[in-house]
C-alpha cells in the first residue's frame, strides 16, 4: 500500500517528516545553485535502480560510486551553509535567547551616516550582527574594534579610504570589523537596478540573521535587508526605527510568528507537498511483490498460575506484501506473532492470525499466513513439591 493511502498514524507521521524535509531542503536550495546537483544525483539514483533491475552489476556500481562522491562534494563545497541549516534546527535557541540589541546611540550613529553618503553619492555597506555567527560567511577584511559614530562610518566609505570595497561589521555594540567582502545572493528573480552591495546585503540576510544597511552608490537610496526581506528608508529616523524593531524581534511564537509558519514561502510549500506525493505514489505503483517470511511466536500477558502447552506451531509462515523498495528497510526479526493472552481462562483456545498480531509497518500488507489459526492450551501450572501456589 503507498504511504499516502497507509491512513495510520505512523503513515501520517512519515508523511508529514516526508513533506518538511522536502521544504527545507527546497528552501535551501533556493538561497544555493544547488538544486541542479541533487537533481543530477536524484537521476543518477533513479538510474541505478533501472540499471540494477536489468542485471548490470558494473554499470549500477559505477552509478553508486559516482552519487557518493557526488554528496561528499556537495558537503564539502557548500559546507557553511550546510551548517547554517542545521544551526538554525535548534529552535530552542531561537525562541529563548534574546537578539542582539545595540544601543540607541550605535543605531542613530549609522543612520546619520548612511544618509550622509548617500547625499554625497557614495556606497556603503553596515552589517549589524544578530544571534547567529558571521564569521564564516566573511572574507577578508580588517579589524578595528572601534566606538561606532557617524563621522568614523563616513571616512570608511571614502573614495580615498582603502577599505571603502567592503562592508563594515558592528557588533556588540563596536565597529569590529571594516573591508569585509559578504557572499552574494544566487536569486535571479531581483530588479535590475540591484547592483553587487545590494546582492552582497541579501547573500548575508538570507545566510543568518544579520541587518544590513546598503547605500546606493548610483541612487543615492538606503536600504535596510534582513531575513531575505528589503526595505527602502525615507530618512534617518525611519531607519534607525527599523534597526531598532530588528533587534526587538520577539523570540517566541506571536500571530505574524504563526502565520509565517503557515504561509510563508507559500509555494515552496506547495512544491514540497506536490513531490512528497509524488514519491508516495512512486512506492506504491512503482511495482509491488509478495515475500515470505518466518516469525515466531510468542505470548504475552499469561495469566498468573497458568502455562501455554499443545502449541500448534512454534513459528508462523507469513506471506507479505509491499511496494519492492519497502522490503530493504524489513528484516526478518521485526516480525513476531504476538498473542496477548491477558484474562484468558484455562481450557483449549484458537487464535485467528491477522495484521495486528504481526504489527506489520506502515507500508505492509498481509497476503496470508500458513498456518492461519494457532490452537493451544492453557493448563494449571504444576506445582514442584514445596511450592505454594500463587
Amino acid at each position: 500500500m503507498p504511504i499516502l493511502f497507509a491512513f495510520t498514524w505512523q503513515a501520517i507521521v512519515d508523511f508529514l517528516v516526508l513533506t518538511t524535509a522536502i521544504y527545507w531542503l527546497l528552501k535551501w536550495t533556493r538561497q544555493t545553485r544547488v538544486l541542479r546537483i541533487l537533481v543530477g544525483l536524484g537521476g543518477l539514483v533513479i538510474l541505478g535502480h533501472v540499471v540494477s533491475w536489468l542485471r548490470l552489476p558494473v554499470t549500477a556500481w559505477l552509478l553508486q560510486v559516482t552519487v557518493i562522491g557526488g554528496v561528499i562534494l556537495l558537503v564539502m563545497v557548500y559546507y557553511p551553509d550546510i551548517r547554517h541549516a542545521l544551526t538554525h534546527l535548534d529552535f530552542l535557541d531561537r525562541w529563548l535567547l534574546p537578539r542582539r540589541r545595540e544601543p540607541a546611540s550605535v543605531n542613530a550613529a549609522i543612520s546619520e551616516a548612511a544618509f550622509a553618503l548617500a547625499s554625497q553619492h557614495l556606497g556603503a555597506l553596515v552589517v549589524v550582527a544578530g544571534r547567529d555567527s558571521m564569521r564564516s560567511y566573511l572574507t577578508g577584511g580588517v579589524s578595528l574594534q572601534a566606538d561606532p559614530s557617524a563621522e568614523l562610518l563616513i571616512a570608511l566609505f571614502q573614495k580615498t579610504s582603502p577599505l571603502h570595497d567592503g562592508a563594515a561589521i558592528v557588533e556588540d555594540g563596536r565597529i569590529t570589523y571594516a573591508g569585509a567582502l559578504l557572499p552574494l545572493t544566487f536569486r535571479e528573480d531581483l530588479p535590475n537596478e540591484y547592483g553587487t552591495r545590494h546582492r552582497a546585503a541579501l547573500g548575508l540576510a538570507e545566510r543568518c540573521d544579520a541587518s544590513v544597511v546598503a547605500v546606493s552608490e548610483e541612487r543615492s537610496e538606503v536600504s535596510l535587508t534582513s531575513t531575505g526581506r528589503v526595505r527602502r528608508a525615507k530618512d534617518s529616523n525611519e531607519l534607525s526605527t527599523w534597526l531598532a524593531e530588528g533587534a526587538n524581534r520577539p523570540s517566541g511564537f506571536s500571530r505574524r510568528h504563526l502565520r509565517m509558519i503557515l504561509f510563508g514561502n507559500f509555494r515552496i510549500k506547495i512544491a514540497a507537498l506536490a513531490v512528497a506525493i509524488s514519491i508516495s505514489l512512486f512506492g506504491g505503483f512503482a511495482g509491488s511483490s509478495v515475500r515470505t517470511f518466518l516469525a515466531p511466536v510468542e505470548f504475552v500477558g499469561v495469566p498468573g498460575g497458568l502455562e501455554v502447552c499443545q502449541v500448534s506451531a512454534n513459528t508462523v509462515s507469513v506471506q507479505v506484501r509491499a511496494a519492492t523498495w519497502l522490503f530493504d528497510t524489513l528484516s526478518d526479526h521485526q516480525l513476531v506473532a504476538r498473542f496477548d493472552l491477558t484474562n484468558m481462562s484455562e481450557g483449549l483456545h484458537s487464535l485467528e492470525i491477522e495484521a495486528d498480531t504481526l504489527s506489520l509497518p506502515p507500508g505492509f500488507s498481509l497476503d496470508g499466513t500458513t498456518p492461519s489459526v494457532l490452537r493451544f492450551r492453557l493448563t494449571r501450572k504444576q506445582l514442584a513439591r514445596g511450592e505454594r501456589p500463587q
